[in-house]
């Protein structure tokens, strides 16, 4: 019983020296790498991210499949409307001994201002470049005949775009007070 006893202490040992040796392994060798890498990570993260400007070692592409198959279905609609959107919008942090390899994808298409919130989707429709050549000059001429004052340009509006969610027609459709 002894021998068995003894064994077991040994054995006890060894493994509470083999937890040591991981334990110290990874306070002294892992875990400082692994901050080093996330620091590493967190500076990639704040060089890509840098709204607006392209900074030390990030290029601006439109290399992904995405962009070429917009750019196909874009171009009528840019030579029409003037609508414009921009698709080299893939910036590219290449890797470095300071930076991992990062891709962002921005979002230049969102409108910058409440007045884009209207004219931009507005451009998407034929009838804006339509406004554009004289549309409302001819509803005009014809909304000033008897019987055609519904085409008139104030009861018929050709590309109109409601940047409302939720007009305020809706609200007082369901017993809500106005």
């Amino acid at each position: 019983m002894a021998k068995v006893a003894g064994q077991a202490m040994l054995e006890g040992l060894v493994l509470m020296t083999l937890f040591t040796m991981i334990f110290v392994l990874i306070k002294d060798v892992i875990h400082p790498f692994n901050v080093a890498e996330q620091q590493r990570i967190d500076r990639s993260r704040d060089q890509i991210w840098r709204a607006g400007e392209l900074s030390e070692g990030v290029i601006a592409s439109a290399d992904y499949p995405h962009a070429t198959r917009a750019k196909l279905i874009v171009q009528p609609l840019t030579m029409l409307s003037g609508f414009e959107l921009p698709v080299e919008n893939m910036r590219q942090l290449q890797a470095s001994r300071d930076y991992r390899p990062m891709v962002q994808l921005s979002d230049p298409w969102s409108p910058k201002s409440s007045a884009e919130l209207s004219r931009r989707p507005a451009q998407l429709t034929l009838f804006a470049r339509l406004n554009e050549l004289g549309l409302p000059f001819l509803q005009r001429m014809l909304g000033a005949l008897h019987f055609t004052e519904e085409l008139a340009p104030d009861n018929l509006v050709f590309g109109y775009v409601n940047a409302d969610a939720t007009p305020a027609e809706m609200d007082c459709a369901e017993e809500l007070p106005c």
